[in-house]
């Protein structure tokens, strides 16, 4: 991992551990642990936290070295359940997503903490899920390096469990497309 990612990641952790909130790295460096390594511009963590502790959160930046990314951050994070943020010795953008869902409480209650990591990372299965939940052309890669290096481990009935309590909501068949994984 990059050490400017390292040192703002080490910044988090000191920050979440200021404000007692549990998180889990989730994204694209995530991803590099989990399965291949890719490049990416950008830090995601999902935040086990409810808006109003967002937005604490959020204004107690003044004290740090982070800053919001955008000007009305407050505002994205009650619509959006996103806290844009920047590290602004390393200039790296953050999105903080607030885990208010139980599926976002369980993937940071299941991330393992990685050797060389101040924050735990979402297990193989969790970011499988999260990224067919997203669905994007990069995400689809990154399935394929989760996959690939992990499907001896995988835990296939936790991923078809978890799909099938998370489906109604998309406009494919989750359960289906993990099925298909498995069986490539």
């Amino acid at each position: 991992m990059n050490r400017r990612f390292e040192e703002s990641l080490e910044r988090l952790g000191a920050l979440f551990a200021t404000h007692r909130l549990k998180a889990a790295l989730i994204g694209g460096l995530a991803a590099s642990v989990r399965g291949r390594v890719r490049v990416t511009e950008d830090i995601d963590i999902v935040v086990d936290c409810d808006i109003e502790k967002a937005i604490e959160l959020l204004a107690s930046l003044d004290t740090s070295v982070f800053r919001p990314f955008v000007d009305d951050a407050d505002s994205i994070v009650r619509q959006h359940y996103i806290l844009p943020i920047q590290d602004c010795v390393n200039q790296i953008r953050i999105d903080l997503a607030v885990g208010a869902s139980g599926f976002e409480k369980m993937v940071v209650d299941r991330a393992v903490a990685v050797e060389g990591s101040t924050i735990p990372i979402a297990s193989a299965e969790d970011l499988l899920l999260m990224k067919l939940m997203a669905h994007r052309p990069r995400d689809l890669s990154d399935i394929q390096g989760i996959v690939s290096s992990n499907r001896s481990s995988i835990d296939w009935d936790y991923c078809e469990e978890i799909a099938s309590q998370l489906q109604e909501t998309f406009d494919f068949d989750l359960v289906d497309e993990i099925r298909k994984l498995k069986n490539r």
